[in-house]
């Protein structure tokens, strides 16, 4: 951060590519589905590669499934004959389960925990399938999880100003990354007016102001450009990159957006050993960012000490939101900022075509004179 048939166990069907519209798509129904519990609803967690996702599970992994939401819930998930296993429609099943977190209360990283742990037990049972499918469904609790730590409404405090945006500092909105990365690519006027001094170093503090509102800053010139162009072919990390801005788990965000300076150079220690230690356990960088995403708090807190970001996490839970005229939880489009985050993952979802493979495909490029030490060259 500045101061991404058939196998016995399981099988996934079903994926669909048509883009849902957000304003209805933002709250699945659950009503109806498995034990008839009241819907309880969070914000959008769908988009076109994840809506119609399906994961059948056979007995055995029910039982275990069962079990554990149990443990966690005091409630089956399924009840009567499981001899046949069940199909879960992915969004649904983690709709639901997110329902009885927040309806089982306690506190927010206890809600969300619980998913966590749901997510946690079913690894072993989809771990032979293809890696998109597997960041699919573990991108789904995420976002669940996110949702459920997002600052509520009465958290934004009202301020006169927010620096970056009154000092007018560059910054582009996620529904426009592609747009700007053309610029970049092509250096067309947008990208190549900007200073190349810029304002130099930001605060984290500042960095996260703007992240709230689904925004990224383009400062820096040469760095900044980076993580949008990256953004531009990943929809899923941009889903729970932006995401963890507005959450109330303060690791959660410190350890997101320390990774996400895996897209270029990490500039500080804690950084390093962060990517360092995500790329270590196998993970690129967009499957590391929803590992983090859907991440226990445990080992939240265990990897923050690992790496030592603490000096960032107290920083991090010291911060509130600002409001600031339109800058507030109902995001720049009025429909809300998860709403207006996720109708930009499905913008870039949607550019990820042939025609725009140079704008899409990220290759991270050495530091400009090469890395100057080892350390330097660490980066996804």
């Amino acid at each position: 951060m500045r101061n991404n048939f058939l196998k016995a166990a399981v099988f996934v069907v079903g994926m669909t590519f048509a883009a849902p519209l957000f304003s209805n798509a933002a709250n699945i129904c659950a009503e109806g589905f498995l034990n008839h519990e009241k819907t309880v609803t969070i914000s959008s967690i769908t988009f076109s590669q994840n809506a119609d996702l399906h994961l059948t599970l056979n007995k055995s992994e029910l039982k275990d499934l069962n079990k554990k939401v149990k443990e966690l819930y005091d409630k089956k998930l399924v009840t009567g004959d499981i001899d046949s296993g069940h199909e879960f429609n992915v969004p649904e099943l983690v709709q639901k389960l997110a329902n009885m977190s927040i309806e089982k209360g306690g506190e927010i990283h206890e809600q969300s925990d619980r998913l966590a742990l749901v997510s946690r037990t079913l690894d072993p049972m989809i771990k032979d399938l293809p890696l998109e499918t597997r960041n699919l469904i573990n991108f789904t609790f995420a976002k669940a999880m996110l949702s459920i730590e997002a600052f509520k409404d009465s958290d934004y405090v009202q301020a006169d100003t927010i620096p970056m945006i009154s000092k007018q500092m560059k910054y582009v909105h996620a529904g426009r990354f592609l747009t700007f990365t053309k610029s970049y690519i092509d250096h067309t006027e947008e990208y190549e007016s900007i200073p190349v001094t810029g304002n130099g170093i930001l605060a984290f503090k500042d960095i996260r102001e703007i992240e709230v509102y689904n925004m990224f800053p383009v400062e820096f010139k040469g760095h900044d450009v980076r993580h949008v162009h990256y953004a531009s072919g990943h929809p899923l990390a941009v889903g729970v990159m932006w995401a963890s801005a507005r959450s109330s788990v303060a690791d959660r965000y410190a350890l997101m957006g320390g990774l996400f300076e895996g897209v270029d150079t990490a500039q500080y220690g804690w950084e390093r050993s962060l990517t360092s230690s995500m790329k270590s356990r196998g993970f690129d960088l967009q499957t590391a960012m929803i590992e983090i995403g859907r991440m226990p708090y445990a080992e939240l807190r265990q990897l923050t000490a690992q790496v030592g970001a603490q000096y960032v996490v107290d920083i991090s839970t010291q911060f509130k939101p600002s409001r600031v005229q339109q800058y507030g939880p109902q995001g720049l489009s009025g429909k809300g900022l998860d709403i207006e985050l996720m109708d930009a993952v499905e913008e870039i979802q949607k550019g990820l075509t042939n025609k725009n493979k140079k704008y899409t495909n990220y290759d991270r490029q050495p530091p400009e004179g090469g890395a100057t030490s080892p350390d330097d060259s660490i980066h996804y």
